[in-house]
């Protein structure tokens, strides 16, 4: 083999090898981030909640602690309790998926606000998915009800932490 060739090999096996290193320490450091359409999405690995988003021009437009972060917020009023909410924040074991044009977070079992005992479980899947038109985002939120009790609202997208990134006065969000 020619030593060019020998080189070329050479990098590609370091560009690798410094590619996996990178991934390895973002699922280490608790967060996920993606990237649809320029739009850069940050999430809690575990809890599944939406922690930070950014786009070029206006910079970050959502930045919400651990404690605040969200994505979708359920009413799940149970007789002793009626304001019960589902929440990703209070939840544990999301699974993050990264695919070339989407980002799907599933949770096989909603966190409850407050430490109650149901039976049965309340399962969502979130997808974001950048279109071919290069600049939007379509996000999708599936709930599955494996229990008795009714979900009597789902709130989403529910961003919290959005900033008023162009001014309070011309800081729009459309649905």
């Amino acid at each position: 083999m020619s030593k060019t060739i020998l080189l070329i090999i050479g990098i590609a096996v370091f560009a690798l090898a410094v590619q996996a290193q990178g991934e390895t320490q973002m699922k280490g450091s608790g967060v996920v981030q993606a990237e649809l359409n320029g739009l850069q999405i940050t999430v809690d690995e575990n809890t599944g909640a939406i922690l930070k988003m950014s786009y070029p021009g206006p910079g970050v437009m959502l930045d919400a602690g651990p404690e605040r972060a969200s994505v979708l917020d359920l009413a799940y009023p149970i007789d002793t309790f009626e304001p019960l909410r589902l929440q990703p924040k209070r939840s544990q074991g999301a699974v993050v998926t990264k695919g070339a044009d989407t980002l799907t977070i599933s949770w096989p079992k909603l966190g409850l606000s407050r430490p109650f005992t149901v039976q049965g479980d309340v399962q969502a899947e979130v997808v974001f998915k950048a279109t071919s038109d290069g600049t939007s985002v379509i996000m999708k939120c599936k709930i599955v009800n494996n229990s008795q009790n009714s979900v009597k609202q789902v709130i989403f997208p529910d961003f919290s932490g959005l900033l008023p990134f162009a001014g309070e006065d011309k800081t729009m969000f459309r649905c």
